[in-house]
């Protein structure tokens, strides 16, 4: 790595609470600073979210990384592999077709904690 390992754990922290906020996604901030491909794969989320902070912060994770540039946001990689739609009706029936149990109806956490 080309940066200090404090400094990539700072802005994968930072990265962590931004998509977790705008986007309920979740990331391994240890797996992400020792695997690049998991990082690449954390780039290419912040590059279709629509969030300058994390545009700016994905760019400066590469830079720190050493990353691929194909994987840059605002790249055409980033632009074809949209992050994955959430969860919804085709995706829960598919999930009661393989498991046999419905989804249960209603919030699933008290308060809307998640």
């Amino acid at each position: 790595m080309s940066a200090s390992s404090t400094e990539i754990f700072a802005v994968l922290g930072r990265i962590h609470v931004l998509l977790r906020r705008d986007l309920n996604r979740i990331t391994d901030i240890e797996w992400a600073s020792a695997n690049k491909a998991y990082a690449m794969e954390v780039v290419r989320l912040c590059a279709s979210a629509n969030h300058p902070d994390l545009k700016a912060l994905a760019i400066r994770l590469s830079e720190l990384m050493e990353l691929s540039p194909a994987v840059k946001p605002g790249s055409a990689a980033a632009v074809r592999n949209p992050a994955p739609a959430p969860m919804g009706p085709a995706t829960e029936a598919a999930v009661a077709e393989v498991t046999g149990h419905a989804a249960p109806s209603g919030p699933r956490y008290i308060g809307g904690v998640r």
